[in-house]
């Protein structure tokens, strides 16, 4: 198992509804999964499929819409947390060498915000 973690917290603006980002497979037996945290506390490791390809290929992971990113109370928004990229291998593939590289990552993501009367409220630092 491998897991590539951003070193500082990286925050999705919006409501996510897909992470993409490119990756270089050399026919190695692993599976792909990314790890998000929601405004809960609560994880949610989200499968990729396998990375069993050679070259660059774009892998595209759906979020479910059953990962809370709102709230009924203000602000509404509740932005998910990327945690990590984690390649597991298959049993029997061979531990002693193995070439991963990631391009660019992006998130499909939408970022309709409720109007309303005294928004300007919302982005004050202090009531």
């Amino acid at each position: 198992m491998i897991v590539f973690e951003p070193k500082k917290p990286l925050y999705f603006k919006g409501l996510v509804k897909r992470v993409s980002f490119w990756m270089w497979g050399g026919y190695y037996r692993y599976n792909i999964k990314i790890m998000l945290k929601d405004y809960m506390g609560n994880f949610y490791e989200l499968d990729g499929g396998d990375v069993n390809f050679v070259g660059w290929k774009y892998i595209t992971i759906r979020v479910p819409h059953t990962i809370r990113q709102r709230s009924r109370h203000m602000p509404a928004n509740k932005p998910l947390r990327f945690m990590y990229v984690k390649l597991i291998s298959d049993f029997d593939e061979e531990p002693f060498k193995f070439y991963v590289w990631f391009g660019s990552m992006w998130a499909q993501v939408d970022l309709y915000r409720d109007r309303f009367w005294g928004e300007g409220l919302m982005d004050e630092p202090n009531w």
